[in-house]
């Protein structure tokens, strides 16, 4: 019997590549597994809350990351940390080089 099964990288689902199958598979389990509890993990998936209906699910998040989450960009042979305030030329907007 399955009970709990856990898929990561939820927000795949609505992509070209994996989402097709991803979405398949979450639904095949909501129709042969009606009492499964289905986990859904992403740190990065835009509607969640139209996610959890989906799934029949309670949304559950958090914005705790236990590494700060930093951006660079690679710019030639040059990284750069982005650190925007706002809008690529907004006042405040900048990059430092690492």
């Amino acid at each position: 019997s399955l009970s709990s099964p856990v898929s990561p990288q939820v927000h795949f689902v609505g992509e070209s590549g994996r989402g097709p199958v991803l979405e398949l598979l979450l639904t095949r389990l909501m129709q042969f597994c009606p009492r499964a509890q289905i986990v859904g993990l992403s740190a990065t998936v835009p509607n969640a809350g139209q996610f959890a209906r989906w799934l029949r699910a309670e949304l559950f998040s958090c914005d705790y990351r236990p590494v700060q989450l930093r951006e660079f960009v690679k710019c030639g042979r040059e990284i750069l940390a982005a650190e925007l305030a706002g809008p690529p030329g907004a006042p405040g907007a900048h990059a430092h080089a690492h």
